[in-house]
Order: structure tokens, then sequence, then C-alpha cells
């Protein structure tokens, strides 16, 4: 007890609270520090607290923050972790989609017994046995421009742990024009990258005024669960080190390759005179994200002719002789892994490299994980062959429908 009372003390100077009687302990009269701060609070968080640039007031500060973190998945889910432990006194969540096997390896969160359970619930759950200190506030849907504005507002910094380019513009936007600092992430492969938006510094579309497109399908891209699980770590930590008002990576940003072990920080340009957003010109609850992000996903590639498409149980019906060709234009490593008989691999991203001439007279029937990437295929090769054929939904459909275990990559 002797030794406990003297870390308290010791605890109130760095503080400079004064400390009036040893039996002010023993009798429990400073049982509460504030209102919803006392000992077992600092029990909790003492280590930290022990640190200078924390203590006491850094501590209550943190209790008393209101952090919001958008998406539940594999940037979000040690975040939350992390300043669930931290000690933030409130933690909201958002997130519409459920808990996947697949998304397991990563989204250390959730678990095997949560399979179909909405994110955030998984979360809270998880959270409230971690740390019941905390506050898990759910919005169990998707965010979108008309509750953005209603959502944020309740919050002092919010965290972008989604993978939506649409989404990401979303939050940017809204997290700007209600001056909220935004801790914002990404990772796809064995890369990540991290900044803070805000805060005197640019913003999202201050450094993509238009939407970037990326290289790779985002359901195809692929992620090692570490990546992800970095990149959240550090969203946590600029998070709490904004709260106690330390230096952010505001105007910096990390970018990390974790296959070759490169590690950089660079500095962003500044504040853009011409953004919209900072300059706070968009009607966000008017404003269409969907159709400004044109987002490179699968399920948004439209049939637009030109080619045949099929459905399965058509194409299963089809005889196969020499002048019929099976392609599977899913990346190699997807193929590998899982394949359907008959099917030769062509990634869609060599379609240009497709022997022309040898297969001009054949049917060819086209793969890929959605049916999508093939209508891409597709149109690239039906000026060249007359008899081309997407196979609707793709491996994903087919295995819904004749193979329901095979896994879905």
């Amino acid at each position: 007890m002797k030794e406990y009372i003297e870390y308290l003390q010791g605890l109130l100077k760095l503080n400079n609270i004064e400390f009036q009687q040893e039996e002010d302990f023993v009798q429990g009269k400073l049982n509460q520090i504030d209102n919803d701060f006392g000992y077992e609070h600092i029990n909790r968080y003492k280590r930290q607290m022990i640190l200078s640039e924390i203590g006491l007031t850094g501590q209550k500060q943190i209790h008393q923050a209101k952090v919001l973190i958008v998406g539940a998945g594999g940037i979000g889910a040690p975040a939350i972790y992390y300043l669930a432990g931290a000690g933030v006194g409130t933690i909201g969540l958002v997130d519409g989609d459920s808990v996947d096997v697949s998304n397991l390896h990563r989204q250390i969160i959730h678990n095997n017994d949560r399979q179909g359970m909405n994110k955030c619930e998984s979360a809270k759950k998880q959270i409230n046995q971690f740390n019941p200190l905390v506050n898990v506030i759910t919005y169990k849907h998707h965010l979108s421009s008309q509750n953005a504005i209603d959502i944020f507002q309740n919050y002092d910094v919010i965290l972008d742990a989604t993978d939506n380019p649409a989404t990401r513009y979303l939050i940017n936007d809204t997290a700007i024009y209600l001056n909220k600092p935004l801790v914002s992430g990404s990772s796809v492969g064995w890369e990540g990258q991290i900044t803070v938006y805000g805060m005197q510094g640019p913003c999202y579309r201050c450094l993509f005024p238009q939407c970037p497109k990326t290289v790779q399908n985002c359901n195809e891209a692929g992620v090692f669960g570490v990546m992800p699980g970095l990149i959240g770590l550090i969203e946590a930590l600029q998070a709490i080190k904004i709260i106690i008002g330390q230096q952010s990576l505001s105007q910096k940003m990390i970018l990390i390759d974790g296959l070759r072990d490169v590690y950089k920080v660079v500095k962003l340009r500044g504040q853009q005179k011409d953004c919209i957003a900072c300059q706070k010109q968009i009607k966000i609850n008017e404003y269409d994200y969907a159709s400004f992000a044109q987002t490179i996903c699968s399920s948004s590639v439209p049939f637009r002719g030109g080619y045949k498409e099929i459905e399965w149980k058509d194409f299963l019906q089809i005889q196969r002789n020499e002048k019929v060709v099976l392609l599977d234009v899913r990346p190699s490593q997807q193929y590998n892994i899982i394949k359907l008989d008959g099917f030769k691999n062509h990634p869609y991203q060599q379609i240009e490299q497709f022997q022309i001439e040898e297969n001009k007279d054949k049917d060819i029937y086209i793969m890929c994980r959605r049916g999508n990437n093939s209508r891409l295929a597709c149109e690239f090769l039906k000026d060249k062959i007359p008899n081309i054929y997407n196979i609707i939904g793709g491996i994903d459909l087919y295995a819904k429908l004749y193979d329901p275990k095979m896994p879905l990559l």
C-alpha cells in the first residue's frame, strides 16, 4: 500500500496537483481524480502515464477524446484495439459489412465464431471484453453523403480505414468541412502509406483533385495481412499524438514497402488554394461520389455489346472440341490456387499478347473472378475475333451454384 501511495504522490506531483494528506488515499478521498477518472483508470494506464508527454493531464485528454474509425477491417481492427488499449473514452465505428472467414487473416479484432455478424458489432463485443472503460458507439451501415456530417460532427479525430476511393473522398471532404483532423492510411499487396490531412496541411483532394486510377482491380489486388495491421497501428499512434498535442504526420507521409524493407517519410505539397474541399465549395449531401471516383471495382464494368454473354448453366452444356478455347483471365496467383478443368490461364493484364491469328476462327469463352475483367478482355478482343463469349459471374458464381465448398479468392 505504501509503495502505491508513493507512486500516486509522484504522479500527482508530476502533474502539478497538490497532495494533502496520506490519509486522503487511505480513506479513499482521492479515489476520483475527476468525476469520471479514478483509480481504475490509473491502474490500467499507469505504464503510459509515466511518460512525460502523457502524464495525468494527457491521459485525461485521451479519456475525454472521441475518435471515429470508418472501416472495421484490416486497418481499422488494430487501430480500434490500440486506441481502446490507450484509453480513448469514446470510439465510434462505421462499417456496413459482415465478418467473413477470408477477413480473419488480417482483421484481428474478429473471430471465427462471429462470421456473418456486422463488423461494428463484432468489434464492440471484443472491446467490451478488452477494456470495459471504453464506450463504443456503432453505426452498422455504410458511410454515405447523407449521413457523414451527422456522424462526424460528434467526434474529435477521424480515422479513414477504408479501401474504397469514393468513400475516401467522402471522408476527406466531410472531415475538412467540419475542421476535424483526418488520419488516413491504405494498404495493398506488400505496401502501405499513411498521413494526416487537415491541421494546416493539405487534404486528400489537394494531392489528388482527380481520382487516381488504380493499377489493380480492388477485389483482386491482394494484401499481406501484416501490412494493413502496421498501417492501423500507426493510425492509432497518430490519433493519440493529435489528442495530446504532439506533432503529427500533417504535411508528411510514411511510405512502407514491407517486401523490400523500405521505409520512407516524404514531405507533401501544401494546401492548394484551388482545392474545392479546403475552400468548402462542396455540398456534401448533394455530391455524387460514386460517379466522381469512377471506382474500378469488378462490379462496375458494364456490358457494352459487340460480343456475347453466356450463363454457367448454358456454358456447361457446350460440347468441347479443338474449336473451343477456354480462357481464365485471373492473375496467375489466383489461377494456380484454384482452377476449373479445361481453362487455360491468360491474365487480363497480358491480354494484348493473346495469339489472335491462331484463334480467330475459334469460339473463345472467357472467365475471371466475377465476370468483369473477362468483360474487359472481351472488349479488347471483340473486333479481332468474331466469336467471343463472356461467362457471366465468373468463378465466384460457379462456386455458389455448383461447388459451395470451393474457396472464393
